[in-house]
């Protein structure tokens, strides 16, 4: 039997090595991708920072060795110039004649400059000038008025004038009071500062030279500190100051909460103003009438707050006239909306209709409804109690005396009896919401001025023709709908004073039998 082989028919047969199996790799979750990537981006992000910060410390070390080396060039410069300037100064003082001796300040400057010549001759001009490139450099200097330190004897001043008018231009320029600590280098670093695109800060000159020692045109021309924006000496106007955030200002819907707080209490109360008169004058109000309606409220307000710069600044500011304008005005479309919410919510168990009632009795008995507004009456099909329909009392219940700081609560003597343009709004949002069911089923619409105005206007007219034939009858209504409401709301009248005392009828001088219950009643409802 050949070697390594097994005989066929052996029992125990080793089995076939197994060969080690390699772990699944997991699929990885997109959360876990995301964290990764952010993770590295992160780490990309703080490797960017540390180069920019490093990049930033080295170039702030290459401005800082930029600026020693211009002060070496400038302490540098100083000196071939006073060396030319005192050698140049004696020599024209001998040519011109000029007899009369210096003082002893010029002396000892002299003497100073012979020491500082002797210490550093002629040739030493430092590590990197010499006179060439001093006298060709320093040319391109500006040419300016002299304006020497000089002693104040008149010998000095004519040797002074006359050692100047000698000197070149170079040195007039040097020596002037405008450039006594200026240097040539400057010019050039400057160059370099502009092409680096930052400009540099302004070196203060060589420590030997006094501040003191400028002129008060130099000293005045200079701010303080190089950082220091040149001041205007103009008169500037002052902007008038507007208590809202400035990139809202051009915003197509302004915004109640970017007011100051004075600026929203007061925009507060002027609209609470507009839209109660708008309740109880004119629904659907004309141009002039909405602009003139919001200055009289805002102007009422202001006087109610104690605010009158508030209102000068509503007078003379376009900008905030415009903004609380636009925010007083759209309390019209607000007030229609609360109305018609109040009208939509309750219209079908005002008259007995209910969901499950069949589509067509819903659209017979909308259309008997819609008939010369018998949904006005208390009994619709006897047409008997006009505006006594307990819808008028739940629609104004749900807008105007809803809580404690409702309209008709803080406002209840422009209530008091129940205004008829008030009625009106309330009777053309029922007739809406009835259209809206007239197919048998809610049909939502917008409550549009051109749909509704001519309701509006034509039941407001229908009011009127009855207060002409009978305007007690209309008038016990409105005072019964008012005491009724204020009964039903069960809050009491805010005054501004509480020691007001109520009035009664010992006060305009009537018995107490001759009291009719309309006056009881007013008196209860104000």
């Amino acid at each position: 039997m050949p070697r390594g082989r097994t005989p066929r028919n052996s029992q125990h047969q080793s089995p076939a090595p197994s060969t080690p199996r390699t772990p699944r790799a997991r699929r990885a979750s997109p959360r876990q991708i995301e964290l990764d990537l952010s993770i590295a981006a992160a780490q990309k992000e703080k490797e960017r920072r540390r180069a920019l910060r490093i990049e930033s410390i080295e170039r702030r070390a290459a401005r800082e060795k930029e600026k020693e080396q211009d002060a070496r060039n400038r302490r540098a410069l100083d000196d071939i110039v006073t060396g030319h300037l005192n050698r140049s100064g004696s020599g024209n003082s001998n040519g011109n004649g000029v007899n009369e001796q210096p003082s002893q300040t010029n002396n000892d400057t002299a003497g100073a400059d012979s020491e500082r010549a002797e210490v550093r001759p002629q040739g030493h001009v430092g590590p990197q000038f010499n006179a060439s490139q001093s006298r060709t450099v320093t040319s391109n200097l500006p040419q300016r008025r002299n304006n020497l330190f000089l002693p104040s004897s008149p010998s000095t001043r004519q040797s002074s004038r006359a050692s100047s008018r000698s000197l070149s231009p170079l040195t007039q320029t040097r020596h002037s009071g405008h450039h006594r600590h200026r240097s040539t280098s400057r010019s050039h670093s400057r160059s370099r500062h502009q092409q680096r695109g930052r400009s540099p800060v302004r070196s203060q000159g060589n420590s030997r030279h006094r501040r003191d020692d400028r002129t008060p045109t130099h000293a005045q021309s200079r701010s303080r500190s190089p950082r220091t924006p040149r001041r205007h000496t103009r008169d500037i106007p002052e902007i008038p100051f507007t208590p809202f955030k400035t990139k809202h200002i051009d915003q197509r819907k302004p915004r109640e909460r970017d007011l100051s707080p004075i600026s929203y209490s007061i925009m507060r109360l002027a609209a609470r103003y507009f839209r109660v008169r708008l309740a109880t004058l004119d629904a659907y109000p004309s141009e002039s009438e909405v602009v003139s309606w919001v200055k009289a409220s805002f102007r009422q307000a202001c006087a109610d707050k104690n605010a009158p710069r508030r209102q000068e600044r509503f007078n003379q500011d376009v900008v905030y006239y415009k903004y609380m304008f636009k925010l007083i005005k759209c309390k019209i479309t607000q007030l229609r909306h609360d109305v018609k919410k109040a009208a939509m919510s309750s219209v079908l168990q005002a008259y007995g209709l209910l969901l499950t009632t069949p589509t067509q009795q819903i659209i017979d008995r909308i259309k008997f409804l819609n008939l010369d507004y018998g949904f006005a009456f208390e009994d619709p099909d006897n047409r008997v109690g006009l505006l006594r329909h307990p819808i008028f009392y739940t629609v104004a219940m749900g807008v105007w005396l809803n809580s404690r700081r409702s309209d008709a609560i803080l406002c209840s003597s422009s209530f008091n009896p129940f205004p008829l343009p008030t009625v009106a709004l309330i009777a053309t949002a029922v007739s809406f919401a009835l259209d809206c069911w007239s197919s048998g089923s809610r049909v939502d619409k917008d409550f549009e001025v051109r749909d509704n105005v001519d309701t509006y206007r034509d039941f407001l007219m229908y009011l009127m023709e009855w207060k002409e034939k009978n305007p007690a009858n209309l008038a016990d209504v409105q005072y019964s709908l008012w005491r009724k409401l204020w009964s039903a709301s069960g809050y009491a009248p805010v005054s501004e004073n509480d020691n007001i005392r109520r009035l009664t009828d010992k006060d305009f001088g009537l018995p107490p039998q001759e009291a009719s219950a309309d006056a009881n009643g007013l008196q209860t409802g104000e």
